[in-house]
This record gives C-alpha cells, sequence and structure tokens, in this order.
C-alpha cells in the first residue's frame, strides 16, 4: 500500500469481542488501573435503554433502564484512547495517526494486560474499522460531485448527473475471503472552511470461525488490515488521492 503524507484518517480502531463470563464492574476498574500510566485519564460511561409508554396514542410516561457500564480510557496526546466494556476491548487511535505497526502494537499491550487479569476468553467477533474524512477545497463549502473522488456514490437512472447536495451510501458484504465488510460514504459536515468533506468508513471483521489460540487471533489481524488497505485503495480516485499524497 502507498504511504501518505497526510493519510484522511480520523479514527483508527481494532476490537475484540467475547462473550464468555462478561467482566464485572470490578474487572474492569482493574484492568484501568493496570494501564493507568498509558492511559491516565478515565471515564465511566453509562448505556441505557429507554422507554416510552402510550395510552391512546398520547405519551403517559417514560423510563430508562442502565444497560451497562464500561470505562474509556485516554492517553496523554488526548489521541490514544481504550475503552474495556464487559464483552469487548477496543483500541482507537484519532488523529494524526501515525501506523499499523504502531496503532496493532498498542492493542496487542492492551489486550494481554486483560488477559492476564481475567484469564482466557473466546473471542467470538475481531475487527477493525478505519474512518476517513476527505477534505476538499469548495468555495463556501459548497457540495462536489463525488464521483471525482470515490468510486463509490449514488446511482441515478438519468443522462445527466445532478447536482447533489447531500449523498450518502451504505454497502454491507462478505468478501471472496469470508470477511465481513461493511462501507459507508458520502458528504458529512464540512470542518475546514470553504472546503467539502467525505466521509470513506471501512469496517472489516469476522465472527465465525474464530481460533481458540490466542496467537492465531492476533494473526487474523492481519488479514483484516490487508483487506481494509484493498478496499480503500479501490473505493478512492486518483483526484482524490491527490488530496493527502
Amino acid at each position: 500500500m502507498p504511504t501518505y503524507a497526510r493519510p484522511p484518517i480520523v479514527e483508527a480502531v481494532i476490537e475484540v469481542q467475547f462473550t464468555d463470563a462478561p467482566l464485572s464492574r470490578k474487572d474492569m476498574e482493574r484492568f484501568v488501573k493496570k494501564v493507568h500510566r498509558k492511559y491516565p485519564r478515565n471515564e465511566l460511561m453509562q448505556d441505557y435503554d429507554f422507554g416510552f409508554q402510550f395510552a391512546n396514542g398520547k405519551p403517559t410516561g417514560a423510563e430508562s433502564k442502565l444497560k451497562q457500564e464500561w470505562f474509556r480510557c485516554i492517553g496523554d496526546d488526548v489521541a490514544d484512547i481504550v475503552n474495556i466494556r464487559p464483552t469487548a476491548l477496543v483500541t482507537a487511535r484519532t488523529a494524526p495517526y501515525e501506523s499499523w505497526d504502531v496503532l496493532f502494537a498498542s492493542f496487542v499491550k492492551d489486550f494481554e494486560v486483560l488477559r492476564k487479569l481475567t484469564g482466557f476468553k473466546r473471542a467470538t467477533r475481531i475487527g477493525a474499522r478505519y474512518i476517513n474524512r476527505i477534505d476538499i477545497p469548495s468555495p463556501q463549502s459548497v457540495p462536489v460531485d463525488p464521483r471525482r473522488y470515490l468510486n463509490i456514490y449514488p446511482h441515478f437512472p438519468f443522462s445527466k448527473y445532478p447536482a447533489l447536495s447531500a449523498n450518502f451510501s451504505m454497502l454491507e458484504f462478505r468478501d471472496e475471503e469470508r470477511t465481513n465488510v461493511i462501507i459507508r460514504a458520502g458528504q458529512v459536515d464540512p470542518v475546514l472552511i470553504n472546503h467539502t468533506s467525505l466521509l470513506l468508513d471501512i469496517d472489516v471483521f469476522i465472527f465465525e470461525e474464530i481460533p481458540l489460540k490466542v496467537d492465531f487471533v492476533i494473526n487474523l489481524y492481519d488479514k483484516l488490515h490487508e483487506t481494509k488497505n484493498r478496499l480503500f485503495e479501490a473505493l478512492i480516485t486518483e483526484e482524490g488521492r491527490a488530496l493527502f499524497k
């Protein structure tokens, strides 16, 4: 894969999910304590389920129920992040992105800390996700023709392609190597003045026939990374690539 001077990656994520004996609040607190030097700041996060009650078509009440608690830990430079949930570990890097080798080494260390604390847990899903934002110079942030920069865009049965004020596409499939893929692409709110921004979000994952041995599981991430790279290069046009070479 080519090396880019200004990769458009705004967030890169490596994840492992497991279902054997979900982590307790105490387990997660022990993990947070062990990684404190690497991630000195942490936040307790809470997910809730919300429900609404209706009678005769009118709302009569609402209730919320705590679904799960988890911790978000942040490194000194704010760009390095680890999330520990009852059934998942996520290591992430926001911009500026360094390299796969650096991110993957960070994930392996976090995973090893968790294994030493809680013992063997069978992986039920492993994944890697790269969220890219391509910033395109555009006076007054006027929308651009997505076909110039991405090879994924809405199709119209018209002889003249209309000017799109907004667009978004999503694909989900399994490739020839049985890797599951979700691709999201389209226009997003610009971050820079006089620019239009396009999103290219590539999520690759495996949840079937994951090996039991940890070393084999770790090796599968290289396959995911290669799939992500191949898709990225295929989905970017030369004009789009020129923006971050």
